[in-house]
């Protein structure tokens, strides 16, 4: 089951490229945190910091949900590597000017609102070509087994990130949190740096307003071109609007539906979003032994109302374990999901095109998170939470078992001419 992981893992590439992407991801996902954090200490805690740590939030989603589609533009136009290490050498740096106001005690409200905007846009540029470099790295064949292998280390380094995070902000200070933030970006640059890739040639055109625009279409066109992107993107938009509430809404389950008003109620919502990351890392390391067994399609089918299932029963249960089984299996499978989507993405869609196709996917995606949570927290004010939860996972499963009902997906006819024959490094 792991000789195939292994395999990848010895090649110096991936390698090398697993590493810088665990290490940024590990960076980012802590980095939000001690934003937060450090807004809260620069208002004093006062009720006006609630609106500004908030602002951070809308800081940093802005960039994900507005520049995303024209990032994609200049990424199709860009070698991918060159993108990457950029995004982390500005990332690195915004860090440590960022701890360097800290140790001098000078840093501004207007500063760090600043720095969480300009950290989101380079993340923006990183992201899509991170997807797009993947395919130069590796064989097409072993591209479900590369992106099992880098989500699973995502999965694990955004668990850890926060933990450690949190003690790093506890134990030794903002200054030096920030100062390790910019560490792991320095550590995937090196790794981007040692890396051998041979990417493909660019056609060179000036950046024009029509070409731009242009090329802009183009990206919108794979989702009624390509096969595989037409059927599924919109089902798998449909399931992912109610589970985006999901974290919003969990919060008021354990506290209304469970009972659980003080500070065990934290608790127990560490407890079930930490069995939700252990069904992630998972289903993430097995998703490829799963997809040697069932066609891609079907998976998508079976994955994701399993998963919506498992938020289904959820509604209905009052039993910390048993709550914490359903989102492990719920986790177990939504990676798997997410794994073989993406997959099947990188494979369908022509290399020229794929840095917008990620990046309006990008867009789809943050840009639904907010609405989602805006929808289902208004409803959670006339609905019972449990009844909520309930009703979350029965649209989930109407969005994930309906692609069935398709003939190309019923007959297996998703396949299509490879989008690019990928060199492996």
């Amino acid at each position: 089951m792991f000789q195939a992981k292994w395999r990848l893992l010895k090649k110096r590439n991936f390698s090398l490229f697993f590493l810088g992407q665990s290490a940024s991801q590990f960076g980012l996902s802590f980095n939000v945190l001690a934003l937060l954090w450090l807004m809260r200490t620069l208002t004093g805690g006062l009720l006006s910091s609630t609106l500004l740590m908030g602002l951070v939030l809308v800081a940093d989603a802005i960039p994900r949900i507005m520049l995303s589609p024209f990032a994609g533009v200049l990424i199709d136009r860009w070698k991918k590597r060159e993108v990457m290490r950029i995004a982390d050498a500005a990332r690195m740096v915004l860090l440590v000017v960022l701890a360097a106001l800290i140790f001098a005690h000078v840093v501004m409200i207007w500063e760090v609102l600043a720095i969480a905007l300009l950290q989101s846009v380079f993340s923006t540029f990183f992201s899509p070509s991170d997807a797009v470099l993947r395919t130069r790295l590796v064989e097409q064949d072993d591209l479900l087994e590369a992106n099992s292998i880098i989500q699973t280390g995502k999965t694990a380094m955004g668990v850890a990130g926060p933990a450690v995070g949190g003690l790093l902000i506890g134990f030794a200070g903002l200054g030096y949190a920030f100062s390790v933030g910019a560490i792991t970006y320095l550590i995937s640059f090196v790794a981007l740096t040692m890396m051998q890739v041979d990417e493909p040639d660019l056609v060179k055109r000036p950046l024009e307003v029509h070409s731009f625009f242009q090329d802009l279409r183009g990206g919108f066109e794979v989702f009624q071109t390509v096969r595989y992107a037409k059927i599924f993107t919109p089902f798998l938009m449909l399931f992912n609007f109610p589970m985006a509430a999901l974290d919003l809404l969990l919060v008021q389950y354990v506290a209304i539906h469970l009972h659980y008003q003080t500070s065990t109620g934290a608790t127990m919502v560490g407890l079930i979003n930490a069995s939700l990351a252990v069904g992630e890392v998972i289903g993430g390391l097995l998703v490829s032994t799963v997809a040697a067994k069932i066609r891609r399609e079907l998976l998508f089918v079976y994955c994701t109302s399993i998963a919506a299932l498992m938020i289904l029963f959820t509604g209905f249960t009052d039993n910390i374990p048993l709550i914490c089984v359903w989102f492990f299996f719920g986790g177990f499978f939504m990676v798997m999901v997410n794994v073989a989507f993406f997959t099947g993405i990188q494979q369908a869609v022509p290399g020229p095109q794929l840095g917008r196709t990620f990046a309006l996917l990008q867009t789809a995606f943050n840009g639904m998170t907010p609405v989602s949570q805006l929808v289902f927290g208004g409803l959670a004010a006339v609905i019972p939470i449990g009844l909520l939860f309930s009703l979350l996972g029965a649209i989930g499963f109407v969005a994930g078992f309906s692609p069935i009902f398709h003939p190309f997906v019923r007959r297996g006819e998703l396949a299509e001419k490879p989008a690019e024959q990928v060199e492996s490094a």
